[in-house]
């Protein structure tokens, strides 16, 4: 028998259930009605095993890993997992927000999987796939001709995956057949 709790809170908002963190679905303020991050102190606040600094004054890079993107592709993923599609538009529209934001888009400074383009288009690609609208999708082109601008050999800190030439040219396939890749090798990066 599970002992009941007490349940952690973000910043006022309601109570986290069943695990899932959607104080950042909607967030806003600031000076940035697209600032839709979880600051770290919301984080550290909600049961993290990190010990982060109170305050974030900005948004993160839009990456896969960290950021709007990363988040809110999780998130839709937990909500198709449950069936909540209440969940699963909020995180699908602070992800489409965030590909509006020029402050977030222009903290993306390589092509590669890990903070760069490559991840940014194929973390959209996947969760475009799964989305219950088109908003994702509608930024899709203009990513897609993003990433072939800024990928050029060395472009990247190695020819590695994460961060490297390899990790960019394997989004570019996708932007080239616009189909699932075969080898299932953006698995590895828990968006598909």
């Amino acid at each position: 028998m599970q002992r009941d709790r007490p349940r952690p809170r973000i910043a006022g908002r309601q109570t986290i259930q069943h695990g899932g963190g959607l104080g950042m679905v909607d967030r806003r303020g600031g000076d940035n009605d697209h600032d839709c991050n979880p600051n770290r102190g919301e984080l550290a606040g909600a049961g993290s095993c990190c010990h982060l600094p109170q305050e974030h004054p900005r948004p993160a890079r839009p990456s896969w890993c960290y950021g709007t993107p990363g988040i809110a592709r999780a998130g839709q993923l937990a909500a198709l997992a449950t069936g909540n599609t209440a969940w699963q538009l909020a995180f699908e529209d602070a992800f489409a927000r965030c590909l509006t934001d020029p402050v977030q888009l222009a903290r993306i400074t390589d092509p590669g999987l890990c903070h760069g383009w490559a991840g940014l288009f194929q973390t959209a690609w996947r969760a475009a796939r799964d989305a219950a609208t088109p908003a994702i999708a509608a930024h899709l082109p203009h990513l897609a001709a993003t990433l072939a601008r800024h990928a050029r050999p060395g472009a990247c800190a190695g020819d590695g995956f994460l961060e490297g030439d390899v990790g960019t040219a394997l989004a570019l396939i996708t932007t080239a057949y616009g189909t699932t890749p075969n080898s299932g090798w953006d698995s590895c990066l828990l968006i598909d």
